[in-house]
């Protein structure tokens, strides 16, 4: 399941595995100018380094990815 969601000036992307079974294969990639974190179980974000992601999403768990709002 994947949701895109918005807060203020941020936007949330929300990737789950809902297999509560299987490791889910996750691979993404975006544009340089966007400056990408990832949202920890203790909501604490980390900003990723490289414009792509790729890994495995554990059986049930979620990722979850924040980035500003383009300004307009």
């Amino acid at each position: 399941m994947i949701n895109l969601l918005r807060k203020d000036k941020h936007r949330f992307l929300v990737i789950v595995n809902q297999d509560f079974i299987n490791p889910m294969p996750l691979s993404m990639a975006w544009r340089d100018s966007v400056h990408m974190g990832r949202v920890g179980r203790d909501g604490a974000v980390t900003m990723l380094g490289e414009p792509n992601l790729a890994e495995q999403v554990e059986a049930g768990d979620a990722v979850i990815l924040i980035w500003r709002d383009a300004p307009k």
